[in-house]
Parts: structure tokens; C-alpha cells; sequence
């Protein structure tokens, strides 16, 4: 194709034509040529109402939080789901017909059921970058990066479904949740119950069309126990003024809330939580409140199979087809078990960290890679890792360095390793390439300040590994200062920390260890 005549506006009309776009991955780098526009922009693809569900705009907020502003957020949303965007996302949103025509974007993040491969390959046209977030498994998305936070789920159900270069996030290590959920965690409340009534949270949906919540609230009502309850719906909620109604007949004292806007604040308030499985149950398994599960959709099937087998909450089953008292007898036996909520409120905080956000942020911004460009995923810690990351600590020279040069015992390691999995503080990622783990990477806090370490399986050094997994944890943390704790022997270490930014001062810092 030969010069386009005319001034830089008409030729940018002309490359950016729809027949060309979704064959043509460099129109956007053509784009920032003529214009000059570099600054980093993520276009947000989603919809929600009363019909689809709020999931899709908090999973896709909850990115943007992580972002902190490392990218420009730009909303193409329905009409009904302006009204549940911040002010200012809103001022600047979108609606999707609008999008040909709204500059380019470093990537753009599609959360929508109704998108298919055809509508991901033209946004091609104004986007690097493809992020999907799904959890159906059930239709192609030509997406460079896929996320699934479905606890359970494995790479597996998108292999045929996604090109083959795409990187596959799966798992709830990768669920998208608003920061201060991991902020209200608790992984134990047995002490916070005892000789006090219990609080109990129903939170059927925003919305709860199907009035769920009523069934709820008579089957409790029907109980003897001394609880305390709270009812939770959205505004747009259509059986609002009924549930109110019906709270004032309660036997036990019951509020209505509408419009919440802490739930994890509300979530900590509480002891037990009925509830449905869409992502309000990842939350309330990341701050540690015990769950009966309730199904209200088809699509709730999974999550409610997958928490109920890690043992952070309990799955009753479909609204429709439970027994007259199966949630009012399941809420007793969970009433009367102090040690089955506190299990369960451990199992759930070691499900969900809360950093499922900012993991998907750091893969976005880092693209983490060895040197011979094989991509690398990270996730968190797993109790199955322990064995892998023993054989390294013990490895001969590998703690030569190191404060204290002794390797553990099977045993402490393995203490350690489940210290970490509930912790509030500590973060531990562990880098894999084709699913086997390669290197760890953990911050620490230590007083004042967060220590970085990391840590590379012996075959794999001199591949860029380690360099990459710094780099991951600089954007997973954008906001914690780090320190490295280095032997002044260590040349390998004091090269690859001077490589990611580390120095005497700033927010990255190099301390020596005594020699």
C-alpha cells in the first residue's frame, strides 16, 4: 500500500478503516505514529443490569483499582450500567457503538458472555492487547490473555478454545476483588463468637429478582436461634419494600440495607453469610465468613461445586429445588459448630487472597518472560508447591548466601508454606512456565520496611526468570517500597537487583548482609 494522500486526520481514517482492522495487528502502533499518543489506555468491555448481573462491572472496577492509574480506564458499558460506574468513569464512558471511533488502546478487557471471537478480533483494530475474563469455557475468544477465576478450574477448558499463544489465568488466585476485601480478612473468628448472638448477612444479589431473599428470611424467622440478621439488596432492587416489610415481622432483629457500598466491611461484621455463588462468594471467602450457598442461575453452578470442595462454604443447591427447610436446618447445624466456621473461614482465606486484581494488572503491564520470550505465569503459592521449592532451598550452594545458611526441615517447611496461604501481610507468588513452577518470589513486612526475595529453580538460572519475577512483583505492589537484603559475595544478586531498580535510595533499595 502506497503513501495515502492528504493531512494526517484523513490518513488515519483511511488506515483505520473496518475492513482492515481486524486483519491488520500494527494499525495501532500506525495510529500512535501519526497522532503521538503514548500514554498507556485500557478500554473496559462489559455490561450489567438487573437482568445480567452486577458481576462483570465489579470484577472490571476492581481492575481498575488495581491499576492505580497506571493506565488511562475508558468504560464502553450499557446505559443501565453508567448509572453504577464512579463519576468520573462515567464522565468519560462510552457507549459500545462508540468504540471504532475512541482512539487506541494498549489493551483492551472484555467481561462479557455475549462476546464471542469475531467481536474480540475487531477490537484488534484499536487494541495491542486482548484480555477476556470468562468462566463459561463455552464459546472462542481470540484473546492474548484469558482469566478464569472459577475455583478449581484448570488451562484446560480454554485450550480449544483460544489461539495457542494465548497466556490462560485460572483459578482464584486471578478472582477480581476491590482491595479492601483482602484488607478485612480474617482466618479465624471463633473467638469473636463466643457468648454472643450470631450475625447472620442474606445477600441474595443486588437485585435478587426472584425474591430469594424472602424464602430466606421466613426460613430463618422459623428457627429458634438467637441470631441478629441483616438483609442486603441493591437500589434497583423490584422487592425492595416487601423484604422491608417482612424484616419487621422478623422474630429476630433484622435491618434492611440498600445500596451498600463496604460490603467487606459489612462481610467482617458477620458470622455466617447465606448467600449466592457469583462473585459476592469469592468475596466473602477472602475476608473469612462461613457461606450457605443458595443458587439463583444456572451459571452459579460451578463456583457453588468448587467452594463447597475447598471447603469454604456449603452448597445448598438451586433456589427452586430445595427442600421447605433446607436452609433453616443447614443454618442451625452451622450455628451450632463453632470449629466448622472457623474451618471454614480458614479454607476460604487460603482459597482467596484478595490479589487476584493486581495479579491480572501486573500480567497486563510486565507480559512476564524469560529471555527466549517463553511467557511465564504467575500465581499464588500452593500447599502442592512445597515439595518443589524444598528441592530448591536444598539444592548445594543455594543458601550459601542466604541470612541463615541452614535449610529447613520438611516439616518447618511445610509450617511456613501454610503460614503464608492465610496471611494478611506476606505475599508469595510462584512463577511457572508450562504450568511447572520455576522460581518464587515473596515481599515480607519487616518493621518499616517490605523485604523482597526470590528464589529460581537451579535449571532454570541465567534464562531471565529471576529478573522477570522482580519485575512482576514491582507491578503487583505498585505502592510498597521494597528492600533487598544481599551479601556483598553475591555479585548474581547485586546484578540482577541493580537491573529491576534497586539502589542505595528511592523505593527500591539494596541493603548488604554482613559479610
Amino acid at each position: 500500500m502506497g503513501p495515502v494522500p492528504g493531512p494526517p486526520s484523513a490518513r488515519l481514517r483511511l488506515l483505520l478503516a473496518p475492513g482492515d482492522g481486524p486483519r491488520r495487528p500494527d494499525l495501532v502502533a500506525v495510529r500512535e505514529a501519526v497522532t503521538g499518543n503514548k500514554t498507556p489506555r485500557l478500554l473496559f468491555r462489559f455490561d450489567a443490569s438487573a437482568t445480567v448481573g452486577w458481576g462483570h462491572m465489579a470484577r472490571c472496577l476492581a481492575l481498575d483499582e488495581a491499576l492505580g492509574g497506571r493506565m488511562e480506564s475508558v468504560f464502553a458499558v450499557n446505559e443501565e450500567a453508567l448509572t453504577g460506574l464512579p463519576p468520573a468513569a462515567r464522565e468519560t464512558a462510552l457507549s459500545p457503538g462508540a468504540i471504532a471511533g475512541s482512539g487506541t488502546f494498549t489493551a483492551a478487557v472484555v467481561d462479557h458472555y455475549g462476546m464471542r471471537a469475531e467481536d474480540e478480533t475487531r477490537l484488534r483494530a484499536i487494541a495491542r492487547k486482548i484480555v477476556v475474563l470468562d468462566d463459561l469455557a463455552d464459546r472462542h475468544h481470540d484473546a492474548d490473555l484469558l482469566v478464569d477465576a472459577l475455583p478449581g478450574g484448570g488451562p484446560e477448558r480454554y485450550r480449544k478454545l483460544v489461539p495457542s499463544a494465548c497466556r490462560i489465568l485460572t483459578g482464584a488466585d486471578f478472582a477480581s476483588l476491590h482491595p479492601r476485601f483482602r484488607t478485612a480478612r480474617l482466618a479465624d473468628r471463633k473467638t469473636r463468637i463466643e457468648g454472643t448472638p450470631l450475625k447472620v448477612l442474606v445477600s441474595m444479589g443486588a437485585t435478587d429478582p426472584s425474591d430469594v431473599s424472602r424464602r430466606v428470611l421466613k426460613e430463618i424467622d422459623a428457627t429458634d436461634l438467637p441470631l441478629s440478621v441483616t438483609v442486603v439488596l441493591g437500589s434497583a432492587a423490584p422487592h425492595r419494600d416487601g423484604i422491608r416489610a417482612l424484616c419487621r415481622k422478623m422474630r429476630q432483629p433484622t435491618e434492611l440495607l440498600v445500596g451498600v457500598e463496604d460490603m467487606a466491611s459489612l462481610y467482617g461484621a458477620h458470622d455466617i453469610a447465606i448467600g449466592a455463588p457469583g462473585v459476592s462468594a469469592l468475596e466473602r471467602a477472602c475476608v473469612g465468613l462461613p457461606t450457605l450457598l443458595v443458587m439463583t442461575a444456572d451459571n452459579q453452578l460451578h463456583v457453588g461445586r468448587a467452594l463447597a470442595d475447598a471447603g469454604a462454604a456449603i452448597n445448598l443447591g438451586k433456589a427452586e429445588t430445595l427442600a421447605p427447610d433446607a436452609i433453616a436446618a443447614a443454618l442451625s447445624d452451622l450455628a451450632g459448630d463453632a470449629e466448622a466456621r472457623s474451618a471454614m473461614a480458614r479454607q476460604g482465606c487460603a482459597l482467596v487472597d484478595g490479589l487476584g486484581a493486581p495479579r491480572i494488572a501486573a500480567h497486563i503491564l510486565t507480559d512476564p518472560k524469560t529471555k527466549d520470550s517463553a511467557a511465564l505465569v504467575a500465581r499464588r503459592l500452593k500447599t502442592e508447591d512445597a515439595a518443589t521449592i524444598l528441592r530448591w532451598q536444598t539444592a548445594p550452594g543455594a543458601r550459601r548466601f542466604s541470612r541463615n545458611p541452614e535449610p529447613p526441615t520438611e516439616a518447618q517447611h511445610a509450617a511456613w508454606v501454610a503460614s503464608r496461604l492465610i496471611s494478611r501481610e506476606a505475599v508469595t507468588e510462584v512463577l511457572t512456565l508450562d504450568g511447572e513452577p520455576v522460581a518464587m518470589v515473596r515481599s515480607d513486612e519487616r518493621g518499616e520496611e517490605n523485604e523482597v526475595s526470590v528464589i529460581v529453580a537451579p535449571e532454570q538460572m541465567g534464562r531471565g526468570v529471576g529478573t522477570a519475577a522482580i519485575r512482576y512483583l514491582q507491578a503487583l505492589l505498585p505502592q510498597t517500597s521494597l528492600t533487598a537484603y544481599i551479601h556483598p559475595e553475591n555479585e548474581g544478586s547485586l546484578r540482577l537487583f541493580s537491573a529491576c531498580g534497586f539502589g542505595s535510595s528511592g523505593p527500591y533499595r539494596m541493603r548488604m548482609l554482613d559479610a
